[in-house]
């Protein structure tokens, strides 16, 4: 007696390969509400790490928010001028009217 290959299975049995695929599709769709979707990456790293744990104490010691984002600006003059000023003021503004 030869043995069967799963591709002459398939060929020999559509109806019951289809069913089988969806009868397995649903039983790992039950599992979609228990999925969570983590894309903190500091949170890839073990709670022990040397670099998260620096990171935690840079953010308490300089009480940094956890969504936070850093400008930078350059300007050939400086920043100190009333140009660079002003628009730093608008950016300001802006972020504290929302």
């Amino acid at each position: 007696m030869r043995k069967l290959s799963l591709v002459e299975f398939s060929v020999d049995n559509p109806k019951l390969v289809v069913i089988l695929s969806i009868i397995v599709t649903l039983l790992f769709m039950t599992q979609f509400p228990k999925m969570r979707t983590d894309t903190d990456p500091k949170n890839m790293l073990p709670a022990t790490s040397a670099v998260r744990v620096w990171n935690d104490r840079v953010e308490k010691d300089f009480s940094l928010y956890k969504d936070m984002i850093v400008l930078g600006i350059v300007n050939e003059k400086g920043i100190l001028n009333s140009d660079t000023l002003a628009k730093i003021q608008k950016i300001r503004d802006l972020r504290r009217r929302k």
